[in-house]
């Protein structure tokens, strides 16, 4: 989406030349500096312009142009009589002009210098969607950013978007062929966790509007909510009890006359019992809600003059967001250990017992096979979270000409 960078919001108009149909050449704004007449002249087209220089009489002159968009400086006349057109000027940029002579040793002898404005032309072309941007425009006492514009010319189609902000345009001529001005495109959502904004607020004050204008007030929609972290060992199941205890005996056999320890005999009487099973993890926490969508936003068309002009309106508060989706619930809990293991040891020499008998535990059996209790299930997930709650239509009020009363409505048209 390209977007519009209005570098200027105010401009002179000569109340002489005030026109509003779509004539080339309108002196738009003129300055009488020394003997030199300066006046910005409208085009035919909307965007174009010109800065004409007229001297009062046949003297030559030279002009220097100082283009701050381009931070060059040039040569644009010399030694010129009569009237000097510069044609490469751009809607809503500032130039300097300096007017003098260049004198015999070749250099420039300043007589007097002048910033011109250019006015401020919006054009969006058949089905063109662009973003209107403020970063310089001026603020009123209300918080609107006030744009000056001398003509807003809308093709079939196309789409002038504020991104619901406050914004306040004072337009000389406003010429709509079933062109749009939009709070937000229809799919702006905002983003997880976040509130949709409002449409804000839009005041067009027109001095002249012809056409077919359709103003869409669009609230953001609500942003989704965020689904809450996993539980994680906080959530864990509980562990499994220890198994019941187990019975095994070692008998130590000697060789006669004391020789080498013969292999044990190492035999499980009773099998430890198996560790229980593992508890079921906790339940996930709940979704978290979705956000609300934003209101519709506010429009308030004020037309001095207007001629064959309509306004069509819609209203679309921003949806609310959609919950989410519920915590993973927590890792079910660890087996149990299995039973200990008492060990009765008993040493032979000959056959024949000799030391006494000893007794001991293995905590986790040794001779006997060793069954761990079964993990636990995993919790569940948390329950889905609610849906945000949808935006407000708000109004828009409407006066076509400056002898009618002003109309005001909540409902699309």
């Amino acid at each position: 989406m390209r977007v519009l960078l209005l570098l200027v919001s105010m401009f002179l108009v000569c109340g002489c030349g005030k026109s509003f149909n779509d004539q080339p050449s309108q002196d738009v704004t003129t300055k009488y500096l020394e003997n030199v007449k300066i006046s910005v002249l409208e085009g035919q087209e909307v965007g174009e312009y010109s800065v004409q220089f007229i001297p009062k009489d046949t003297s030559k002159y030279s002009i220097i142009k100082h283009d701050f968009l381009n931070g060059e400086i040039s040569e644009i006349a010399v030694g010129v009589s009569g009237e000097y057109t510069d044609l490469e000027v751009i809607s809503g940029y500032i130039y300097k002009y300096e007017i003098g002579e260049f004198i015999e040793d070749k250099s420039f002898q300043k007589l007097f210098e002048k910033e011109v404005r250019i006015p401020v032309d919006i054009k969006l072309k058949e089905t063109e969607s662009r973003s209107l941007e403020t970063q310089n425009s001026a603020i009123s006492t209300e918080g609107h950013s006030v744009l000056t514009i001398n003509r807003l010319s809308l093709a079939k189609g196309s789409k002038l978007i504020t991104e619901g902000k406050k914004i306040h345009l004072k337009v000389n001529r406003l010429l709509s062929h079933k062109g749009s001005i939009l709070t937000f495109n229809r799919d702006a959502k905002a983003e997880k966790g976040v509130m949709g904004r409002s449409g804000g607020e839009l005041i067009i004050d027109a001095q002249y509007a012809n056409g077919d204008l359709h103003i869409e007030l669009i609230g953001e929609s609500g942003g989704d909510g965020i689904r809450p972290k996993a539980l994680g060992e906080d959530g864990r199941g509980k562990t499994g009890v220890k198994g019941s205890e187990g019975f095994a005996t070692i008998d130590l056999y000697y060789g006669p006359m004391g020789g080498d320890l013969e292999p044990a005999d190492e035999r499980c009487i009773t099998v430890p019992g198996k560790g229980g099973n593992g508890g079921k993890g906790k339940t996930g926490l709940p979704g978290n809600p979705g956000l609300s969508g934003g209101d519709s936003g506010i429009a308030l068309i004020y037309i001095e003059e207007s001629d064959n002009f309509n306004v069509t309106y819609e209203f679309a508060p921003g949806d609310g967001g959609i919950g989410s989706k519920g915590g993973l619930g927590g890792p079910g809990g660890q087996g149990g250990e299995p039973g200990k293991e008492k060990v009765e040891e008993q040493e032979y020499v000959d056959g024949m017992p000799s030391a006494p008998l000893r007794v001991f535990y293995y905590d986790i059996p040794k001779i006997c096979s060793a069954r761990w209790g079964d993990e636990g299930f995993l919790g569940e997930t948390g329950s889905i979270g609610i849906g945000g709650s949808g935006g407000k239509v708000q109004k828009i009020c409407i006066k076509k000409n400056k002898n009618n009363r002003t109309e005001c409505f909540n409902k699309s048209a």
